[in-house]
Parts: C-alpha cells; structure tokens; sequence
C-alpha cells in the first residue's frame, strides 16, 4: 500500500495533447431571487447535487447554531427552497423489505469527500471519509474510512462498511461516482501538525453489485504513477467524456494556503485503462489564490463526440464550468439573498490516443 507522501517535489508526468481550445461559448449568466427556507449561505454547503432533469439542487450543509447537517432542496420550477432535513430516517438494511426506520437526526460528518449520482435507480448523495462526530459531540480523531449514503428519493439514510484490507483514512479526498463504481482520489492524514502536510497520493475504486446491493473494493490505495502532478486535497473532480474519463482540479498541498490553478497541474484519469495523465491548453487564464471553487458539466450529452477508438487523429470536445472565490468574494457571494452563477468557460480539444 502506498504511504501518505510529504514529498512536494513531482515531476511532469506524460501529457495528453491538446489542440488550441474553441472560442469561449456564450453564456447566459441569471439571476433568481428564491423563496422559501433558504439554507445558510454564510458558509459553503458541504455537498451539492444538481438534478438537470427535474431542475432541482440539492445542499447538504452544517447548521452551527444547531450543530446539525441539514439537507435542502430547491425547486427551479417554482423558485423555492425545502428544508427536508427531518423527513430523512435512517435504515440499518436499506435493501431489505423487512428493515426499520429510525427518525434520528443526519450524522455529522466533516471534511469528507461527497458524490452525487444514480444508485439502483435512486438519485443519492454518497459520502466517504472525514471526521466523525459521535453522540457526545465529540469528534473522533481520525480521518474515517467509511461510506455513508442518502437516497434523495426514498429520503433515508445509511452506512457502509465496506471489508478493506487496509485502506488508508483521509481527509477532503477526491470522489466521482459513475455508473455503479466510485473513484476516490487523494486526500490527506491530517492531525500531523500543520508544518507537515503528509498527502494521500493514491487512488481506490468502490464497486456497487446492483443484483446484491453489496459494496467492494476493485482496487485499494493504488500508487499515483511516478511524475503524476500533485494534485493536492480539498480540490474536486468531474466525469467528462461521456463517463470515459475525470478531471482532477488540484486543491491545497499544504494547510493554511490557498489553491492555485494552473495547467500543468490539471489530471485526467482514463477509466478503462486506469491511467493517468496531464492536461495542458493555450490561452487559458486560470485563477489562482482561491479559497475554493466548483465545476459543472456544460451539455455532457451535446458536447461529447463518441467517436471509436480506432479513430485515433479524431478530437471531441469537453467543456466544463468552474465558478470560484477568494476569501473577500466568498463572503459577499454567500451572503446575498440570491443564486448568482460566475462561470469561466473552459473548453479543450482532447486528441484520442
């Protein structure tokens, strides 16, 4: 199993080649004013989940003065926010016809990593390590290799242990769920003192069996290749390419810093081949200095040319929104009572090979 790296220096791993990127899209930037019970904007939710389908969006965010994670949906429809937070019950056998629900309130879970997909037909919100508070409001002191799910649709909660021979704990990995399988990324140890940032610089694939609605490992805290960028902790990652590939968009490599993003750093891992490589454009301003950003999907089922493989000198086209913030615009963007969305528009000719 690969140890937690304190190594900062990584050499430039094998790149993708990329053509000049197309001319920025013209987006139409909204602003709504939404009703209802809104969550607290004065902090960053610690999950989104944005259904396009039903146009719905989905926060999972932390309730200080009640020292609760609450769960809230709004409705685009009509403009309104719900907080659904006590309409969610937990179930020990989720699956199971027989199981009891338990109205007990959603289990606080910091500095984890949170997914939102399709699970047996269910849209969910996964999460995966972190720190775990306990009912004495104490927080365990280690970063917890656990699953826990919410199922949006049925409202219930649960967790998953799933058998590991060892997979290291963390903090703020990065996670995708595509299909039934879940890529975790990185991460890091934390509790190592704050003048050593001992990175995860690893990668595990979680596998869900539909027919028995079990979880297992495919692969534990496989090595990053030798030369893959640091990619850090606390960053994010998208599945793009139709599912065939993620973008990995670095975060902090060490505490008590802020994000910067530059090209050289940006990862793309290959689902079937189960590579890694880097991910360069031209004339591309990337903010730096960040204290956090988001990236979503623009058109995945429009902008993906689903070419064959043997079509090797073929191109398709990506593209990908990345709203982000420094420390100043965190706070006025939180605290406004209206949904704004800052996009720069990111878009590269990825070559097939």
């Amino acid at each position: 199993m690969r140890q937690p790296s304190c190594s900062m220096k990584v050499e430039p791993s094998a790149d993708i080649s990329l053509g000049t990127p197309s001319p920025p899209a013209t987006l139409k930037l909204e602003t709504m004013k939404l009703a209802g019970d809104r969550p607290d904007f004065t902090v960053r939710p610690l999950a989104r989940f944005t259904d396009i389908e039903n146009e719905e969006v989905w926060l999972y965010w932390h309730d200080f003065d009640k020292k609760q994670h609450q769960m809230s949906k709004c409705n685009l429809k009509t403009k309104r926010w719900t907080n659904v937070t006590k309409r969610f019950s937990f179930v020990k056998f989720p699956w199971s016809p027989i199981t009891t629900e338990t109205k007990i309130s959603l289990p606080v879970n910091f500095s984890g990593a949170v997914a939102g997909g399709t699970l047996a037909g269910h849209r969910v919100l996964l999460e995966f390590g972190g720190e775990v508070e306990h009912t004495n409001n104490s927080i365990e002191q280690t970063a917890a290799p656990r699953l826990t799910i919410f199922d949006l649709d049925m409202l219930k909660w649960w967790r998953v242990e799933i058998p590991t021979t060892g997979l290291s704990p963390r903090l703020y990995p990065f996670m995708v769920l595509i299909e039934n399988s879940l890529y975790i990324f990185g991460g890091w140890t934390g509790y190592e003192g704050e003048s050593k940032t001992c990175l995860i610089e690893s990668y595990s694939i979680a596998t869900f069996a539909p027919k028995t609605h079990r979880w297992s490992w495919s692969v534990q805290d496989i090595p990053y290749p030798d030369g893959t960028p640091i990619i850090g902790y606390a960053g994010d990652a998208i599945s793009i390419q139709d599912g065939k590939k993620i973008l990995l968009i670095p975060g902090i490599v060490k505490p008590n810093t802020l994000i910067d993003i530059t090209p050289d750093r940006l990862v793309v891992f290959d689902i079937a081949l189960r590579t890694f490589g880097t991910l360069h454009t031209t004339d591309v301003q990337f903010p730096n200095g960040l204290t956090g950003y988001d990236i979503s999907s623009l058109s995945p089922s429009t902008n993906v040319n689903t070419t064959t493989a043997a079509d090797d000198d073929s191109t398709s086209s990506t593209s990908v929104i990345l709203a982000s913030w420094t420390s100043f615009f965190f706070f006025f963007f939180f605290n406004s009572n209206f949904i704004s969305v800052v996009a720069n528009h990111m878009a590269e000719n990825v070559h097939k090979g």
